[in-house]
């Protein structure tokens, strides 16, 4: 009898410790690695899984924090323009892309307190990022650093980059397609499935993707890293023999007018 008590109890601990905690929900990717090869310039990810019905969802594409150095430029003497100094951004991520859903992309044309409390918006990248030396131009830093990134598209707001489809049982499918950008940097990056219920983020259920070299580049890295010396020696051998064939080309066109 004492032991089949013991049993109850134990049954009864582990229901309490799996329903008690907040069911994960599915979601899909592919692919799991993007090849970076010779004719590379840049590629989809793509992105989908089910929510209820009052749920909305944010997609996110993080990478890993990195120091970035930059030169500030500035006039000296009032006319010529010259390096007046270097600034360093510690713990900026490498990329960052937020996608939304058409209701919360409203929030953030808005601006509003909903938007806000979310904390997904570059702003709150503001608040995180380390930007040194100290300076009272910090704001106006961080948006010419906002402005570079967004540049090359590592750093992107999306807005209606979420869609949904009605299901059964209370059940929506959202989807979504990630422009992966051609100069995003190769390795391991964070995707993130943010579900939002109201204003408020109710879970964050994270995998992750690579981007790796394949081909060609894969060789020249490789090279590169691991036979520097060959790899010189080949970059000067290639260099000549381009120089030859351009002597010849514009010699063949009776030289350079």
């Amino acid at each position: 009898m004492k032991n089949i008590k013991i049993t109850k109890y134990v049954l009864l601990m582990f229901a309490i410790l799996v329903l008690g905690q907040p069911s994960a929900f599915a979601f899909h990717f592919s692919p799991e690695v993007i090849k970076v090869g010779t004719t590379y310039n840049g590629a989809k990810l793509y992105v989908s899984g089910e929510v209820d019905e009052d749920q909305d969802v944010v997609v996110q594409v993080v990478g890993s924090g990195e120091i970035a150095h930059f030169k500030q430029k500035g006039k000296v003497g009032g006319f010529l323009w010259m390096t007046i100094g270097h600034v360093t951004f510690k713990d900026a991520p490498s990329v960052y892309f937020t996608y939304l859903p058409e209701k919360i992309s409203k929030w953030a044309d808005e601006n509003n307190q909903s938007w806000k409390s979310l904390g997904l918006g570059f702003d709150d990248l503001y608040s995180k990022i380390e930007i040194l030396p100290v300076s009272r131009d910090r704001k106006l830093l961080f948006e010419n650093f906002l402005k570079l990134k967004s540049q090359d598209d590592l750093y992107q707001l999306v807005k209606n980059g979420v869609s949904y489809k009605p299901l059964q049982d209370g059940k929506k499918k959202f989807m979504a397609t990630i422009n992966i950008p051609s100069r995003m940097p190769l390795g391991t990056h964070e995707l993130r499935i943010i579900k939002v219920k109201g204003d408020h983020i109710q879970s964050i259920e994270k995998e992750h993707f690579k981007l790796e070299e394949v081909g060609f580049p894969q060789f020249l890295h490789k090279m590169a890293f691991e036979h520097s010396l060959l790899y010189g020696i080949m970059a000067v051998v290639i260099a000549v023999f381009a120089g030859l064939f351009m002597g010849v080309i514009f010699k063949d066109r009776g030289g350079a007018h």
